[in-house]
């Protein structure tokens, strides 16, 4: 099973980076998909892309009260920020282009969310800031596995979001 040895974290801490899963009203099992990374331990940057029009999507990097929020589902640890700084990996993030890149074409048929997230995930591991040698199965695989497994309870306002450590990126 994936998460036999799952390891839960009760609180976010300066530095961690994640990947994020928050319920969507739009369908069962629909998520939006950003990273984020804790400027202390309330506020994440979160990183991800709007689509404010169809098929048009923007660059977006915001603050956000991860503990406070009502749609999260999941953050799953993906890797701690080192010697690098926020600016320094939103610089990086800005320049990913908005379009579906051929590594994802058998798994997505359009740009979206998720497919931001899996080559936020790549460009961080190609820069050493993260090691992931496979973004597809940490957003596919273990966040979106959490995220549903939270997604009722947090939906119904009956249950917690859950932060757990990535079993394949660090």
């Amino acid at each position: 099973m994936l998460f036999d040895q799952l390891i839960v974290y009760f609180s976010f801490s300066t530095g961690q980076i994640f990947a994020t899963a928050f319920a969507t009203a739009v369908k069962a099992k629909s998520f939006h998909y950003t990273l984020s990374i804790m400027q202390d331990t309330n506020i994440a940057m979160k990183i991800h892309v709007k689509e404010p029009a169809p098929d048009h999507f923007v660059f977006e990097a915001s603050k956000q009260t991860l503990k406070a929020s009502r749609t999260l589902c999941c953050a799953l640890l993906i890797g701690h920020l080192g010697n690098h700084t926020i600016e320094e990996v939103i610089t990086l993030l800005k320049e990913i282009p908005l379009t579906l890149p051929d590594i994802d074409k058998d798994v997505d048929v359009r740009f979206r969310c998720r497919v931001f997230l899996k080559q936020c995930i790549r460009t961080l591991s190609s820069a050493g800031i993260v090691n992931c040698k496979d973004a597809n199965a940490v957003v596919n695989g273990e966040l979106r596995e959490l995220a549903i497994k939270q997604s009722e309870a947090i939906l119904t306002g009956t249950g917690a979001y859950i932060i757990a450590q990535s079993q394949i990126s660090s």
